[in-house]
């Protein structure tokens, strides 16, 4: 799972792993769409072996594309449900003046926020991910030990685990099926 070689595992990744298992425990894909396996799974597991292995900055910016990539998606998933006044589906471009995933992310959180598609407790994980990742990536002047960034890196990686469990649903309902965001099962049909 860690992809190198046994001998280089020490115990200071394992304890990371399971600390980090805590958060986010999916024994399998979606299948289908591929884009949700690209964009938000292969990611976040990506994130979190980075994270394990040390790579603390590999994780944090993988673990801020998959709340991107998650913003887009709750936009994607609710896009039948933006109506004009005569019931016609609206169009991106006609309510921003570009497409959706263009958009900064601050204001892609804003944007879902206002239309209700999360809720304040999730549009606040949303900010801390964007913004821890933003603090270390994006700062020329600021400098952070490398406890700072594991914590960091942990951080990351714990809001976008709890995203994609807010968002996606994804559970055993029992022990022959799954339960899912009915939304997203409805996207991942149409696609």
């Amino acid at each position: 799972w860690f992809k190198i070689d046994k001998n280089l595992i020490t115990r200071e990744m394992l304890g990371r792993y399971n600390k980090m298992s805590e958060e986010l425990n999916i024994p399998f894909t979606l299948a289908k769409p591929e884009i949700i396996e690209q964009r938000i799974v292969a990611p976040l597991v990506s994130a979190k072996r980075n994270a394990c292995i040390g790579d603390f900055l590999a994780s944090i910016a993988l673990s801020g594309l998959v709340g991107e990539m998650l913003t887009v998606l709750v936009w994607e998933i609710n896009s039948k449900e933006r109506k004009n006044k005569k019931g016609t589906l609206l169009k991106d471009r006609k309510i921003l003046d570009t497409n959706f995933d263009k958009i900064q992310q601050s204001l892609r959180i804003n944007i879902i926020e206002a239309f209700d598609y999360i809720d304040p407790s999730e549009a606040e994980i949303f900010r801390r991910l964007a913004n821890t990742r933003n603090k270390i990536l994006h700062k020329w002047t600021d400098s952070y030990s490398r406890n700072e960034i594991e914590k960091m890196a942990i951080d990351c990686f714990s809001y976008a685990a709890i995203l994609v469990k807010k968002i996606i649903q994804l559970e055993l309902a029992n022990s022959s099926s799954v339960k899912i965001n009915p939304k997203v099962l409805s996207y991942i049909k149409s696609k």
